[in-house]
């Protein structure tokens, strides 16, 4: 009467025009139109090779952080930090292998999973360029008030709030087999897309803080602070695409088919070039 039929609610998905928005077959960034299958196989193989390259990159780095470094505050944060893009790589690998080998096509289930490691991964380096930030604007205080175990409490936090905050919901919106739950997942999608847009603009914004503070005044970064020059400005370029699939998950999927390959593939990159980023630069000959 009032066109509610071309709305149907079910157990597994909620179909806006046939268009099934929460459900099972949502999010297999494989099922393409034909005329994009050749495409889609190159960014297929192209993030494949960037994952593991990237994982054997982070795995270097957690193992040179946990036994071969001194244990301090900021290198807490680059050890979670390598560890959420390590498990980031790793399942994105893991499910580009199995799709050349097997042929199989992904379900809700693997977006899930490669996103909790990823929203892991902005929600450390936010708190990271932020602890720069304020370590630098305020050093002495800094290293006379600070607790010991600050980082590793922090870091701990931030593992159990994502996924606390990422399995909630994909559970109310189906992404989970479970039963999809109209209310509940516009509330918990509304304020999930309201945190991530919190965390990359602080993480942009203690990015640029720094680096005026460091040209006011006249002042060297210490090391690993480049870290935050370098990740701060690639947050909107290779991490934006990604939240902003999981944002318009229906309207992306119906009207660009190809954005979340691409959207993987510049996630998968910006996780890859980290370990580049840590390494040390030698000093200059003189």
């Amino acid at each position: 009467m009032f066109g509610l039929d071309l709305f149907n609610f079910d157990m597994f998905g909620f179909n806006i025009f046939g268009f099934n928005a929460f459900g099972f077959d949502m999010l297999n960034m494989f099922k393409l139109p034909s005329y994009l299958g050749s495409l889609s196989q190159i960014i297929i193989y192209l993030t494949l090779a960037v994952s593991l390259l990237g994982a054997a990159g982070n795995g270097l780095v957690l193992w040179y952080l946990g036994f071969r470094i001194r244990k301090r505050a900021l290198n807490t944060y680059l050890l979670n930090l390598a560890a959420a893009d390590f498990l980031f790589l790793c399942c994105q690998a893991g499910f580009c292998i199995s799709h050349v080998v097997l042929g199989n096509s992904q379900s809700t289930i693997f977006f899930v999973v490669t996103f909790l490691w990823f929203t892991a991964g902005l929600w450390l380096q936010t708190v990271f360029c932020s602890e720069c930030c304020i370590s630098f604007a305020f050093t002495s205080c800094c290293r006379c008030n600070r607790p010991k175990w600050t980082s590793i409490i922090i870091c701990a936090i931030v593992w159990v709030m994502t996924v606390v905050a990422v399995l909630t919901t994909a559970r109310a919106c189906g992404m989970l087999q479970d039963s999809f739950r109209l209310v509940a997942c516009l509330r918990y999608h509304m304020a999930s897309v309201a945190w991530l847009v919190t965390l990359m603009i602080t993480a942009s914004g203690a990015s640029m803080t720094l680096l005026w503070l460091s040209c006011c005044r006249l002042r060297k970064f210490p090391k690993f602070y480049r870290v935050v020059k370098t990740t701060g400005s690639l947050v909107f370029v290779c991490r934006l695409p990604f939240v902003l699939y999981w944002s318009l998950r229906p309207i992306i999927n119906f009207l660009m088919p190809m954005f979340l390959p691409l959207a993987t593939f510049l996630a998968c990159i910006d996780s890859t070039s980290r370990p580049v980023i840590y390494y040390p630069r030698p000093p200059p000959h003189r």
